[in-house]
């Protein structure tokens, strides 16, 4: 039954398992008060923060960046990042898939 509620999860909620160094936009709130609106953020890569499970970093323009958990987190969608003088070739290749899914899509 665990397993259902975890595919649930990630299905519902992605960021609770964003790949390492993946950005998302996002809202939601943090834990000492105040909120985040449609924010940059990054997952931070484990080996960097030394913990088990997802932290996410709020890039803030003109601001300290945070560090935020998935419970944190209202909503988000994932970012891809692409080349500006090719905007539909991944700078990640290993993301070119879904970009290509989004194309089939339309």
């Amino acid at each position: 039954m665990a397993d259902l509620i975890d595919i649930e999860m990630a299905a519902t909620m992605p960021w609770t398992v964003a790949e390492d160094g993946s950005y998302w936009i996002a809202s939601g709130a943090y834990r000492d008060g105040g909120y985040f609106r449609d924010c940059l953020l990054r997952c931070v890569p484990s080996w960097i923060h030394g913990t088990e499970g997802r932290l996410f970093e709020v890039l803030l323009h003109g601001g300290e960046s945070k560090l935020v958990g998935p419970d944190a987190i209202k909503r988000a969608r994932e970012v891809l990042m692409v080349w500006a003088d090719e905007p539909l070739t991944a700078v990640d290749p290993d993301e070119q898939h879904a970009i290509e899914r989004a194309l089939e899509d339309r």
